[in-house]
């Protein structure tokens, strides 16, 4: 509906909101450039948070960051179609599962946590693989289902 409205009426019926109050800075300059033509701005509330600014939270090279990004490119980490149509792939769910695994031995409380794909067959792999690696309270959903969220 509001794209219709949108494509209608142009920017004379809408307002973007450009400051997020949720995410680091390097990580908003990412959304920022990727989605928003630069245009998304970060709180300076959060601008410089990390996983080692909580409580607890011990500092290793997972939680001084506030991104990281794992090529597999060139690594055989190959994508599955599920009989349902939708993409997982077992190897980048290997990946994940350790990463946060890692963080929640530094102390990252595992209910704060959300891991997020954009496939239902990849989130409900990593579902199933979670109490193997002892991260049953972390929380696994698509995009949609984080809409609006918060997570550490």
């Amino acid at each position: 509906l509001f794209e219709r409205l949108y494509k209608k009426f142009g920017d004379d019926i809408c307002q973007m909101l450009d400051t997020q109050y949720r995410m680091h800075d390097l990580i908003c300059q990412w959304s920022s450039t990727e989605f928003y033509k630069g245009r998304l701005q970060c709180h300076e509330s959060v601008a410089a948070r990390l996983l080692t600014d909580l409580d607890g939270v011990q500092e290793t090279n997972e939680t001084s960051v506030p991104m990281v990004f794992v090529d597999t490119a060139g690594l055989q980490f190959e994508e599955q179609i599920s009989d349902e149509g939708s993409k997982y792939n077992d190897l980048e769910a290997e990946v994940v599962l350790q990463y946060a695994s890692s963080i929640a031995e530094a102390g990252v409380h595992k209910a704060d946590m959300g891991i997020i794909s954009p496939y239902s067959a990849q989130v409900a792999l990593l579902r199933e693989r979670l109490e193997a690696w002892g991260l049953e309270e972390v929380e696994v959903s698509t995009v949609d289902g984080f809409q609006g969220r918060e997570k550490e």
